[in-house]
């Protein structure tokens, strides 16, 4: 369907009644010897037309005549519109005058061939200021059908071919003559009719076109004319239903206007109610603003408190950790010079340790091992054995290694062995008892310093002995107390590490937490001000910077924040990359183009009604769906509908 573009500053009404289109039929009806061709000529006169046609120009308006009549029809299958309809109607008046036109032209020809050839003996000019004038004496030459032009035309061409028989003896003669008294017809009027003729043929021609063209025209406006009537009684009923809709509309008028008067004086109260209650919220806002500005005073004021406290505390933390470090440097210290100390005592009592092992085991007395007897009675001592066993443990295990020593051999033994021998040498047979008494106590004595020195030997061993165990236990007491230390030294670093590691993931979560708060915050140079507003659009003012409430989102929290904005792209259905870009054309749409839409709107449906459109209430009953549906979706808004109806009404009245 063609759409007529509209100019958005034009005032004039756009109804359109069947006079309009009856005044455009008759203005087509006027200039119909313009629609012949394609051209831009206009012919006051079928005379001019005919003069107009040589076979060249009238080939080049036949083709452009075929393609006007081919779009004509391409046109008429449209869906009927403002220009559709018009166009019907005055092809519908062009037909019915065209079949008027032939049957004048019939009527009024029969006479007329007679007074052709009295006149061709004339000037020549006359012939196309006379001969075509009484050809086609009337504007309407035009026949009704295809069929009766060609009979009327060759009817005109009858005579022509009689003064052409007249005509040609003098041509075969070779007569030089302008003129034939006999016949009175000039030769200069011979061949402007002969090339009539040819115009006449060429005419044919394009009439046997134009007569298919013109039966499908015929088709096309029967088609026509059926849709014109099928769409008569449509408008017919419309017209009925309109009619009871005038009247309807008419009582609602008279009850509108006493609606718009109630209408008026609730404005008033309104406005008075308005201007009481913007007062009263211009006040409750500066409260709202001062009790907002002191929140944020008292909040800043609680987080710089927390910082410093957070600042004391971890210059307290660092204080302590310091403290515990020289803490644990001092005790490290002094660990490592006991455990110096105690290293250094153990050394020299393995010393000591190793020499005794060393002397007992290379222990030989008469060239008799002492060590092994030694370290098998170390082997053999356990608690079990009761004192007296292990002072007499040290002889068993020699006797028993050494069963043939029964003791040891002193001086005085020696020399008795000497004296001995030597009585014995002298003594041959005589014994004396008294000398044998004394070399018996003698032997006695000798045997109890044997002991006496055996028991001696076996003493000592036993307090090497000992003192060997307090050694190793003293020994194995330091080792025990350097392990003990060494553990408190290892939990004393891992004590130290925790702390620390402690005191660095509280650093870390410091850190984080400001980077956090840093990257929540952003950049402070690039928040937006009133003054950063000015430079990139320099229509807003500083009241509308007000009225629109832009400082409160900086009172906003950061969930706030981002709940807005996700409703935002939501509800508008934009996707967040294209956000920037998107609104500033919701802001002309809204600003703009939504009036623009909204007053074409209203006023076509002011002229169609009467009122105009209640957006508030249909804004209202699609704003209850949303509640309701909790969803943009399916939302049925009565502004379709109305609009619908209003496109339908505008469609019957064209």
């Amino acid at each position: 369907m063609p759409h007529c573009p509209v100019s958005s500053g034009s005032t004039t009404n756009t109804s359109i009644d069947k006079n309009s289109v009856n005044s455009n039929s008759t203005i087509k009806n006027s200039n119909r010897y313009s629609g012949l061709s394609n051209n831009s000529t206009t012919y006051n006169s079928p005379t001019e037309l005919l003069l107009s046609c040589s076979p060249e120009k009238t080939m080049a308006q036949n083709d452009n005549m075929k393609m006007e009549k081919r779009n004509s029809v391409g046109d008429a299958y449209l869906p009927i519109d403002i220009t559709s309809k018009g166009n019907i109607e005055e092809d519908m008046t062009d037909a019915t005058s065209m079949s008027e036109n032939f049957e004048s032209f019939e009527a009024s020809n029969n006479g007329e061939n007679a007074d052709i050839t009295n006149e061709f003996a004339g000037d020549p000019s006359t012939v196309t200021q006379e001969i075509l004038p009484a050809v086609v004496k009337s504007e309407n030459i035009l026949p009704t059908t295809p069929e009766n032009y060609l009979e009327k035309i060759n009817d005109h061409s009858k005579p022509t071919g009689k003064v052409k028989n007249k005509i040609s003896p003098m041509n075969l003669k070779g007569k030089n003559e302008n003129s034939d008294p006999d016949l009175g017809i000039d030769i200069k009027a011979v061949s402007a009719i002969e090339k009539l003729e040819k115009d006449l043929n060429t005419l044919k021609a394009q009439i046997d076109s134009i007569k298919q063209e013109l039966e499908t025209e015929r088709r096309s406006n029967k088609e026509l004319k059926n849709e014109i009537a099928h769409k008569d009684n449509k408008l017919r009923n419309k017209e009925e239903r309109f009619e009871k809709l005038n009247s309807t509309l008419e009582k609602q008028r008279a009850e509108f206007s006493q609606v718009r008067k109630h209408i008026n004086e609730l404005k008033d109260t309104v406005t008075q109610g308005y201007t009481l209650l913007r007062n009263e919220m211009v006040t409750i806002k500066s409260q709202l603003i001062d009790h907002s500005n002191k929140t944020c005073d008292a909040l800043e004021q609680q987080c710089q408190k927390r910082l410093w406290a957070k600042k004391s505390f971890n210059s307290t933390l660092n204080k302590a950790i310091t403290t515990i470090n020289a803490r644990i440097s001092d005790l490290t210290k002094k660990e490592e010079k006991k455990i110096e100390v105690l290293t250094n005592n153990l050394r020299e009592k393995e010393i000591e340790l190793s020499h005794v092992n060393f002397v007992v085991s290379n222990l030989r007395l008469f060239d008799i091992n002492l060590g092994g007897t030694i370290y098998s009675v170390k082997e053999e001592l356990s608690e079990s054995i009761n004192e007296e066993d292990k002072k007499l443990l040290f002889q068993k295990c020699f006797q028993t290694m050494n069963p043939n020593i029964v003791g040891f051999r002193t001086v005085n033994d020696s020399v008795l062995v000497n004296d001995i021998k030597k009585a014995l040498s002298n003594i041959k047979t005589n014994f004396d008892i008294d000398f044998v008494k004394n070399l018996q106590k003698m032997i006695s004595e000798s045997n109890s310093n044997k002991d006496k020195g055996w028991l001696e030997l076996q003493d000592r061993i036993e307090n090497l002995q000992e003192s060997k165990g307090v050694q190793s236990y003293t020994i194995s007491s330091l080792e025990n107390q350097n392990n003990h230390l060494k553990l408190q030294l290892q939990q004393l670093e891992e004590e130290n590490n925790s702390i620390k590691a402690e005191m660095n993931s509280q650093y870390d979560v410091i850190n984080q937490t400001n980077k956090q708060i840093q990257s929540l915050i952003g950049d402070e140079h690039m928040k937006i001000t009133f003054e950063q507003i000015l430079l990139n659009n320099k229509g807003i003012t500083k009241e509308t910077f007000d009225q629109l409430e832009v400082d409160q989102i900086d009172e906003l929290t950061i969930v706030e924040l981002q709940n807005v904005i996700k409703n935002l792209i939501i509800f508008l259905n934009i996707p967040f990359s294209k956000m920037t870009q998107k609104i500033p054309l919701i802001g002309i749409y809204l600003m703009y183009e939504r009036n623009i839409y909204a007053h074409f709107a209203n006023r076509l449906y002011y002229q169609i009604h009467g009122i105009q459109i209640t957006l508030a209430d249909f804004n209202r009953e699609a704003y209850s769906q949303y509640t309701v549906n909790k969803t943009l979706d399916n939302i049925k808004h009565p502004l379709e509908a109305c609009l619908d109806n209003l496109c339908a009404r505008i469609i019957t009245k064209l």
